[in-house]
């Protein structure tokens, strides 16, 4: 199944043209590489073309506690903003709707 980058919501509608991101460890290891475009669905894609980036990573966290866990702790909230922030320092163009598959 595909999911919203930001907020794991099914079917997105629209991709974000984004560069490999290495997320890196305070000691500067790499954690992990997000590799290629993001997806975002409507509401997300609505908060990212405001600018509503607190609003945003608020969204992740509140569907990804629902998801996964009963609540998240401030440093949980500063790493989504913090993987954000590389989002919109790694984009590379407007979003693409996507084809909706019926």
């Amino acid at each position: 199944m595909v999911i919203c980058d930001f907020c794991s919501l099914p079917a997105p509608a629209w991709r974000y043209p984004v560069l490999d991101i290495d997320h890196r460890a305070p000691d500067g290891r790499v954690l992990f590489t997000s590799v290629g475009d993001w997806l975002a669905c409507d509401p997300c894609h609505m908060l990212i073309e405001t600018n509503s980036m607190p609003e945003l990573a608020q969204r992740a966290i509140d569907r990804w506690n629902l998801i996964n866990y009963p609540k998240t702790t401030q440093l949980g909230k500063a790493v989504v903003a913090g993987f954000h922030e590389r989002f919109v320092q790694h984009r590379r163009g407007p979003a693409i709707a996507l084809e909706v598959v019926a």
